[in-house]
């Protein structure tokens, strides 16, 4: 199975350089890695004690960073070191203010991860989520280097629990000094596979969007233009949140508008909306407006967590694709949350629907009368509010469980 594994990641290598000739992402993931070892930190004499994470994009990162910028509050004189494999991730986080060094993970070929991790030779390594590469996982454990799991969440048709998939099983067991992981169902399953090092700790995301709510990015010239207004946000919307939208908003009156944030932004898509939404102007355009326009269409990236904050409800794409997107982000300004059928993945979704603080919906009807009478309801907005808040607070402080634990592991 290894030397299968070996040559896929070979033959992924190629298709990627092969795709980098015409799609700007697989350019970005291919020049990202070019003469990578020069980029990063020279520890072969173990002279630094360096705490690397590893992400897959963005969205892995936002759970790991309370642990990153608690460790670094904590033990300033430890140094981070954080690598992504997806250029949405590195492209938007290449600055952190926290990191002291990041970077691009290698393609997984074992020749790539000895050179590579023995370069920085890492005091502790922090994967998140389940950011999972075989011969990245095997160095570490030939190393005998500290290795976590962060913010695991293990289902059994994954495929670590397949038949098929049990020699990676067996190389992830042996890698990990522990696994931090967000609920029980994970702990059984680990348990019940022979991993007994695992505890319950919940979702650092929680702790992340919980912190960032209180101190937002401030936009002062949409303030202005917001008074008095009722603000329906789309948030990483797909094609049929983005239909659906586009139906309500003839339902929708004077005081109403509503601020698109496509799932991805680029020039093709923009352009694409606007010729949809005929009467939208551009974020980039915002400032030369003198009175609110009906539509706002997001065209850059990285400051929709804080326009939630703008927000009298949120409608959430990703449910009629692989999974929905986040719904912790406007949940911690309180927003109600629409969201489509595949959101199983995400504890929070079952939570804030039983709680009457989430709308799922498939078909046209359910989400236009799901709007209507959030919208037509003060009463119901606040009340929602306060089960948002309610829910996030109990389910947070996993970052302090976590770094409570590594002081007895």
């Amino acid at each position: 199975m290894q030397i299968i594994y070996n040559i896929s990641i070979n033959v992924y290598g190629l298709i990627i350089r092969f795709a980098a000739l015409f799609n700007k992402k697989a350019k970005l993931w291919v020049e990202g890695r070019k003469n990578i070892l020069e980029k990063i930190p020279n520890n072969t004499g173990k002279s630094m004690f360096i705490n690397w994470f590893h992400c897959a994009s963005l969205g892995e990162f936002e759970q790991g960073r309370p642990l990153i910028e608690k460790l670094k509050e904590k033990y300033p004189h430890e140094k981070i070191f954080v690598t992504f494999y997806s250029p949405s991730g590195y492209e938007i986080r290449k600055n952190y203010a926290f990191a002291d060094w990041v970077s691009y993970l290698p393609l997984d070929r074992k020749k790539n991860m000895q050179e590579f991790i023995g370069k920085i030779n890492p005091s502790r390594v922090f994967i998140i989520k389940y950011e999972l590469w075989f011969n990245m996982l095997n160095v570490l454990t030939e190393k005998k280097t500290p290795t976590y799991l962060i913010s695991g969440k293990f289902r059994k048709e994954q495929i670590f629990f397949a038949s098929g998939g049990s020699w990676f099983f067996e190389k992830l067991r042996k890698a990990f000094t522990h696994f931090f992981v967000q609920d029980e169902v994970s702990k059984n399953l680990l348990q019940i596979h022979g991993i007994e090092n695992s505890s319950i700790v919940g979702d650092t995301r929680i702790d992340r969007v919980m912190e960032h709510s209180k101190n937002p990015q401030k936009f002062p010239t949409l303030e202005k233009l917001l008074v008095g207004k009722k603000v329906i946000i789309g948030g990483s919307i797909w094609d049929k949140e983005n239909e659906f939208l586009l139906q309500y908003k003839n339902k929708i009156d004077d005081d109403t508008i509503i601020i698109l944030a496509p799932h991805e932004v680029n020039e093709s898509r923009i352009k694409s909306l606007q010729k949809q939404w005929a009467e939208s102007v551009l974020w980039s355009d915002i400032d030369q407006q003198n009175i609110c326009p009906k539509i706002i269409l997001i065209n850059c990236i990285g400051i929709l967590s804080s326009l939630y904050q703008y927000g009298n409800v949120a409608v959430i794409g990703g449910g009629f694709n692989a999974s929905i997107h986040n719904i912790l982000e406007p949940a911690a300004f309180g927003l109600p949350v629409l969201f489509g059928p595949k959101h199983y993945k995400f504890d929070e979704a079952s939570a804030m629907i039983n709680n009457g603080s989430g709308f799922c919906f498939e078909k046209f009807e359910k989400f236009s009368s799901s709007l209507n009478s959030i919208l037509q309801s003060a009463e119901l907005r606040t009340q929602i509010k306060e089960n948002q808040l309610e829910y996030l607070n109990s389910q947070s402080g996993a970052t302090e469980k976590i770094l409570s634990l590594l002081l007895q592991i």
